[in-house]
C-alpha cells in the first residue's frame, strides 16, 4: 500500500509510520495534492449556495461597529451575491499557495534544528500530512447538505462540525477565547500528529523533535489568531 500513490493517501491516515517512511525514501505528491484540492472544492461547492448572505453581510457590519440602512444592506448583499462563487474558484489559487508556504516553512524550520531535508521531500510529506483535513472537508458535505442555510457564524469560524472546544465557550465569551477554544479541534490535533510522523521520517529527526517543531509552529499560528481577535 505504501508504494502506490493512492495507497499512500490512505496510509497517511491508517498506517502513518510505515507510509511516511516510504514517502521519505521515494517522495510522491500529485495524487495527495489532487485529493486535497478536490475535497476542498467539493465542500466549497456544497457550502457556497447555502450561505445566508444577508446574515453574513449584517454580521460583518456589526463586527465593525457600523450601522447600516436597509438600502445599503440590500446593495451589499447584491454585491456579495455577484461574488458568491468567487471564494470557491479561489480555492484553486489560494490552497496551492498555502501548501507551498507550509512545506517551505517546515523545511526551513527542520533544517534549523539539524534535520536533513530538501523541498521535494518536505512538499510530499506535508501534503500527505494534511490528509486529516481532507477527511474533515468530506465529512462537512453530508452535514451541510442537510441544512437549508449556513449561518454567518459557521462561515466566519469555518467550523461546521462539533469537533472543537469552541462549542463549550460560555455565552458572551470574548472573540479571543472563542478563537483559542475553536483551535483545539480533533482534526487539527490529528493533523499535528500526522505532520509530526511525516517530518520524523522526512527530516530524519526524532519524534520528539518533530512534534516540538510542528506543534510550536501551530501554537505560533494560534497566538496570531488570538491576538487578531483581541485587536479586532
Amino acid at each position: 500500500m505504501q508504494e502506490s500513490s493512492f495507497g499512500r493517501v490512505v496510509g497517511a491516515l491508517a498506517s502513518p509510520d510505515k507510509t511516511f517512511a516510504a514517502i521519505a525514501q521515494k517522495p510522491t505528491w500529485l495524487v495527495a495534492f489532487l485529493v486535497l484540492i478536490a475535497a476542498s472544492l467539493l465542500s466549497a461547492v456544497v457550502i457556497t449556495p447555502r450561505v445566508d448572505l444577508e446574515d453574513v453581510v449584517q454580521t460583518s457590519f456589526e463586527q465593525r461597529g457600523q450601522s447600516v440602512s436597509a438600502e445599503d444592506l440590500d446593495a451589499a448583499v447584491d454585491m456579495a451575491e455577484n461574488l458568491r462563487w468567487f471564494g470557491a474558484v479561489m480555492q484553486l489559487v489560494v490552497a496551492p499557495i498555502i501548501y507551498l508556504l507550509c512545506a517551505a516553512i517546515l523545511m526551513v524550520c527542520f533544517k534549523l534544528v539539524g534535520g536533513e531535508i530538501d523541498f521535494r521531500t518536505s512538499w510530499a510529506a506535508s501534503l500527505h500530512g494534511w490528509m486529516p483535513m481532507a477527511v474533515l472537508a468530506l465529512l462537512i458535505v453530508p452535514v451541510v447538505i442537510g441544512q437549508s442555510e449556513v449561518s454567518a457564524e459557521a462561515v466566519n469560524s469555518g467550523k461546521f462540525l462539533s469537533s472543537h472546544l469552541g462549542i463549550f465557550a460560555p455565552e458572551g465569551a470574548s472573540k479571543a477565547l472563542k478563537a483559542l477554544l475553536s483551535s483545539l479541534d480533533f482534526f487539527t490535533l490529528w493533523t499535528l500528529f500526522t505532520m509530526s510522523v511525516a517530518y520524523k521520517h522526512a527530516a530524519r529527526v526524532s519524534m520528539g523533535t518533530s512534534a516540538t517543531v510542528v506543534t510550536g509552529l501551530w501554537l505560533l499560528w494560534v497566538g496570531v489568531k488570538v491576538g487578531l481577535a483581541l485587536i479586532f
